[in-house]
């Protein structure tokens, strides 16, 4: 069961981490439609290409939050799931993952 629960999580933050630059151009486009400028580095602006449409804004910024709230939760719930493994198991997966922490042979 437990390495059923690893597996899924595994395979949801990929799909998740996935869509980090899927999430970027749904925040590019939420500019372009909602007659913002989109300012790239606070230097360059990228000229809008798309007429402004206020409820599909409204879509991108609601797709755009939960990606982001999305792969935010995911990165807890690993980092809690690499603790506990450390403190409550005590076996070696944070050894395993921080390289200056692994043994040599």
């Amino acid at each position: 069961m437990h390495w059923r629960n690893a597996q899924k999580d595994h395979e949801f933050f990929a799909i998740l981490l996935y869509w980090t630059p899927a999430s970027l151009t749904v925040g590019i486009l939420h500019s372009w439609v909602s007659s913002a400028p989109f300012v790239f580095f606070h230097k360059d602006t990228l000229p809008n290409l798309l007429f402004p449409n206020k409820s599909f804004a409204e879509l991108l910024t609601d797709t755009h939050f939960s990606l982001g709230w999305g792969i935010a939760a995911l990165s807890v719930v690993h980092i809690g799931a690499v603790l506990k493994h450390h403190y409550l198991n005590k076996d070696l997966i944070l050894i395993r993952i921080l390289p200056f922490c692994r043994t040599r042979n």
